[in-house]
């Protein structure tokens, strides 16, 4: 009974692991989009992008988390998941997309956008990480 056991708790790791390390492999860094030649969005191709109501998948890192977003034209964020909607604003200057969760907060987040593929976007941190990937419908 005891070696059924341990084989299963290894198959378990063993998959936990594979799973990591394939997650893992997804995030590129900023220097790496630089290195490949992608160029960051400017200030005015953010504008464009966001100028009209748009409906994202959003797969935040740091959580590992996917959530739907609509990015509205007023500046204003609708976030959902598990049902909750979280309303917050952003706005979009020195080629950087920076959002608040709250209105009244201090505290912006900011990030740099670079475009993947013709609906997808990846957003990194000051310090070159990955914040989130971004699939629009």
């Amino acid at each position: 009974m005891k070696i059924k056991k341990c084989i299963k708790q290894i198959i378990i790791t063993s998959f936990s692991l594979c799973i990591l390390l394939y997650l893992s492999g997804c995030a590129k860094t900023k220097q790496d989009m630089l290195n490949a030649g992608n160029k960051q969005l400017t200030t005015q191709e953010l504008t464009s992008l966001l100028s009209e109501t748009k409906t994202a998948k959003v797969f935040k890192a740091k959580k590992r988390k996917w959530y739907t977003v609509t990015y509205l034209a007023d500046g204003s964020i609708s976030t959902e998941r598990k049902g909750r909607i979280r309303t917050s604003i952003y706005n979009i200057e020195n080629n950087q997309f920076c959002s608040k969760r709250r209105i009244t907060s201090r505290k912006e987040v900011c990030s740099s956008w670079f475009k993947v593929d013709e609906q997808t976007y990846n957003a990194y941190k000051k310090d070159g990480s990955l914040i989130e990937e971004i699939t629009f419908q």
